[in-house]
């Protein structure tokens, strides 16, 4: 546990904003790296960092809690009944305003990271928009290991394949697919890792935005 321990309080402090990060990070690290680290200490500093992140408000919190229940009610939704064919899960036929939205979020995420923290890198907001990425998405790393390990299954329905629901096909997540192929695990293991560059790209680019916009009123003023 002496090994760990540096790594936990770091991941612990980590969870709060860097604004009250910069204020109090040492002496909440200094504290925890002092006290026995049991789990009523971590779930205390857990819950502070959420009240910290819920008044300061960092943008990929912020954000990524509400897409994260919103995600998480469409997986619980996708097991107990998936519903008919409509577009492919993943890309292909699916509306053009789905992956305009999915662009546009980290571009947000980087802006507004920047523009209320006006102190923060740029690359700052690259590595909000990559958090804010890996909170909403997190649930297909499980499904993804679920599936590999064979816990879980893996429906494939394509276009006029009747629907099931739990009671018939038992606990099972089902993939929209037009050609009816078979989903790796893999895949669904690795789906948030592989948007983690473009998101980060692009929230470089928001805060670039923000930082730019700031430069122009100063001149300005």
């Amino acid at each position: 546990m002496r090994r760990w321990k540096p790594h936990i309080v770091a991941a612990l402090v980590g969870l709060y904003p860097a604004r009250w990060k910069r204020e109090y990070g040492e002496e909440l690290r200094d504290v925890l790296l002092r006290r026995r680290l049991d789990a009523a200490t971590a779930a205390d500093a857990i819950w502070n960092a959420v009240r910290q992140q819920l008044r300061l408000g960092e943008p990929w919190v912020l954000t990524g809690i509400p897409l994260l229940a919103l995600n998480l009610t469409g997986i619980v939704r996708n097991i107990l009944y998936a519903g008919a064919y409509q577009y492919d899960t993943f890309d292909g036929n699916r509306p053009h305003l789905i992956p305009s939205l999915g662009l546009l979020l980290p571009l947000a995420i980087g802006y507004w990271t920047v523009a209320r923290d006006p102190i923060s890198e740029h690359r700052r907001a690259g590595r909000a928009a990559m958090k804010n990425i890996l909170l909403v998405y997190w649930p297909f790393f499980v499904i993804g290991a679920l599936y590999g390990l064979g816990v879980l299954r893996v429906i494939v329905l394509g276009p006029g394949d009747p629907a099931t629901s739990f009671h018939e096909h038992g606990f099972a997540y089902t993939v929209y697919d037009h050609t009816r192929q078979h989903v790796a695990w893999t895949y669904l293991f690795a789906l948030p890792l592989i948007q983690l560059p473009l998101c980060g790209g692009l929230g470089v680019l928001g805060g670039l935005a923000a930082r730019g916009q700031a430069h122009f009123r100063r001149r300005r003023a």
